[in-house]
């Protein structure tokens, strides 16, 4: 192996970063425009579908509930214990737009399991 060091070489982004602001600033011109379809079941008859615009509007709203409802300042680890469904996305994101840091987690963990992760979380 040579000496090279491995990893990312592109263009860092910008300090401070904020991905789901990011996402949802770039985003912004599309409006109506479909973003994100969910589809629940293999024949495709639960379907979910979110315009660009709804995205912002849900995950704002998460991002504004976590902090104002729930009293969460900047920085505060956020557990989120949900499946994957499109609740996970917009907690997710909600959380990172609002300046927290999501720890993603199973709904089947354990409660010796989630108690480990809650301590380890700091």
């Amino acid at each position: 192996m040579s000496n090279v060091k491995l990893g990312y070489r592109g263009e860092l982004p910008p300090q401070p970063f904020n991905m789901a602001r990011y996402c949802l600033h770039a985003a912004n011109a599309a409006g109506d425009k479909c973003a994100l379809l969910v589809v629940h079941d293999p024949d495709g008859r639960d379907v979910e579908t979110w315009s660009y615009a709804a995205i912002e509007q849900a995950v704002l709203r998460a991002a504004d509930t976590f902090g104002a409802k729930y009293q969460l300042k900047r920085g505060s680890r956020l557990l989120i214990r949900l499946r994957n469904r499109t609740a996970y996305a917009i907690a997710f994101f909600g959380a990172i737009a609002g300046g927290f840091i999501p720890v993603p987690a199973s709904p089947d963990l354990t409660g010796r399991e989630l108690s480990f992760m809650l301590e380890d979380a700091e």
